[in-house]
């Protein structure tokens, strides 16, 4: 999910091997929940947006890479 407090419902909801896949905006990176994720023993991963007007934006492939990434280690 996108970068915010509202990560903490599906963090707490996660199942026990689960990885937390955050997307971050480019302009202010905040990596709190990486340390609830490390206290519950889940895997975490981020990806950092391009700014644009109106926000930001994440190609899907580099989603898709991470997401590759997160299956290929995963036990």
């Amino acid at each position: 999910g996108v970068e915010g407090s509202h990560l903490a419902h599906g963090l707490f909801s996660m199942h026990p091997r689960g990885t937390l896949l955050v997307l971050q905006p480019p302009n202010r990176f905040n990596n709190v929940h990486k340390d609830y994720a490390d206290c519950m023993d889940l895997k975490y991963a981020f990806v950092v947006g391009d700014a644009c007007d109106g926000g930001f934006r994440i190609p899907v492939d580099h989603i898709r890479r991470v997401l590759d990434l997160i299956t290929a280690t995963q036990t």
